[in-house]
């Protein structure tokens, strides 16, 4: 009975990082979502960080990591603004990270697959 039980737990842990992960990509945790849509047509989640722009940008290249993700390229869109498009892989999946200065203790992001 014990074993049946420790199977049944480790298959239900498995079932839920498996469909965490399905989802594509996970942004940190302390990011506030304001919009998400999975129409594939425009950005899947809209999001808002409370935090200076260069210390979102580590927070966020660790979370892609952490995601399973691999950046490719980074490319800087407006330096003086410190608006930047991170693309990324994880084997067949391919994303795009968009990350933008707000102000001095907030940064936008907004992510969405490639197509």
């Amino acid at each position: 009975m014990q074993n049946s039980l420790e199977k049944i737990f480790s298959i239900g842990i498995l079932f839920v990082v498996t469909l965490s992960n399905s989802f594509g990509y996970t942004l940190p945790k302390s990011a506030t979502i304001h919009n998400r849509d999975v129409s594939g047509k425009t950005w899947r989640e809209n999001a808002t960080i409370d935090i200076s722009f260069p210390m979102a940008e580590r927070q966020i290249e660790s979370s892609l990591y952490t995601s399973g993700y691999n950046i490719k390229d980074t490319i800087v869109i407006d330096e003086r603004n410190n608006r930047k498009i991170i693309r990324c892989e994880n084997g067949y999946k391919k994303i795009i990270v968009m990350i933008w200065r707000i102000s001095d203790c907030k940064t936008g992001i907004s992510w969405g697959f490639e197509k």
